[in-house]
C-alpha cells in the first residue's frame, strides 16, 4: 500500500507545477535563469569565468531566495523586504500639515478690496471679515495662557498686541 503523507493544515498546502517545485518556486527560478542567463552574454568577455560566476551569484541570490523562503510573520519575503524598508526609510511620526481651506477665500477678499469696483464694494461690506483678525486673537490667548503658566513662555522678546505685566 502507498502511502502518503497528508498535511495538517490545508490552507499551507502548495500544489506542485513542475515535478517538486510549487508555482511561485518555478516562476522565481525561471526569472533567476533569466537573469544569469542574460548577464553571461552580456560580461562573459569583460570577466573572467570565477568572477563572473561571483556576480551572476549576487544578481540571482534574490529571485531565489523570494521563490524559496517560507513566509515570515505570514508575509512574502518581497513584502517582509518592502515593509523593513518603509519603517527605516519613512518618517517615523506623522508630518504636521496645514491645509488652510480658507487661505483661497482670503486672498480673493483681498484681491477684491484692492481692486474693487463700486458693485463689489457693497458686497464686501456685507461680509464677515473676523476671521481676518485671526493673529490678534491668538495674540491676546496666548497673554491668557501666559498669566496662569509664566514658565511655559519660550522667548520673552516676543511681541505681542497686548503688553501686560505678568508676575
Amino acid at each position: 500500500m502507498i502511502e502518503v503523507a497528508v498535511p495538517n493544515d490545508i490552507l499551507k498546502y502548495e500544489t506542485k507545477l513542475i515535478g517538486p517545485l510549487t508555482k511561485r518556486e518555478t516562476f522565481f527560478g525561471g526569472i533567476s535563469l533569466v537573469v544569469g542567463y542574460i548577464t553571461y552574454q552580456k560580461l562573459h568577455t569583460y570577466f573572467s569565468l570565477q568572477t563572473l560566476g561571483f556576480i551572476i551569484m549576487l544578481l540571482v541570490m534574490p529571485f531565489l531566495a523570494c521563490g524559496f523562503c517560507p513566509p515570515i510573520c505570514g508575509l512574502r519575503l518581497e513584502e517582509y523586504v518592502l515593509k523593513i524598508l518603509k519603517l527605516n526609510f519613512e518618517p517615523q511620526t506623522r508630518t504636521y500639515q496645514i491645509k488652510n481651506q480658507w487661505r483661497k477665500e482670503i486672498r480673493k477678499l483681498h484681491y477684491a478690496e484692492k481692486n474693487s469696483k463700486s458693485k463689489d464694494k457693497k458686497i464686501l461690506d456685507k461680509i464677515d471679515k473676523s476671521y481676518l483678525n485671526i493673529d490678534e486673537k491668538f495674540e491676546s490667548s496666548m497673554e491668557e495662557f501666559y498669566q496662569y503658566f509664566p514658565e511655559k513662555r519660550r522667548n520673552n522678546n516676543m511681541s505681542f498686541s497686548k503688553k501686560e505685566d505678568i508676575s
